[in-house]
């Protein structure tokens, strides 16, 4: 058995959907936010090719790039984190 995009599709647009719903909880442009879980947010709109509606996303996550180039677990830390940083580097590749 196969699965066909047209079958998924309808699934990924509902969970996209819930994600918009949930934007102040993810969103840098709402304040203090866990990395992990922005750059998890952020490689959704990649995904669903949203991100010249989302840029100001991308642009909050630049802003809080510490000068040594990384980004601490929260957007507030002073501290960079390896993983955190690797994780947020690919969203802005």
């Amino acid at each position: 058995m196969s699965i066909r995009m047209d079958q998924i599709q309808p699934i990924i647009d509902r969970e996209y959907d819930y994600l918009m719903t949930q934007h102040p909880h993810w969103s840098l442009t709402k304040g203090d936010q866990d990395l992990e879980l922005v750059a998890h947010a952020l490689r959704v709109l990649l995904h669903m090719k949203t991100t010249p509606q989302h840029l100001s996303e991308y642009l909050a996550l630049v802003d809080c790039q510490h000068a040594d180039g990384g980004w601490g677990k929260m957007s507030s830390n002073k501290e960079s984190a390896a993983w955190v940083t690797a994780f947020c580097a690919l969203m802005l590749i």
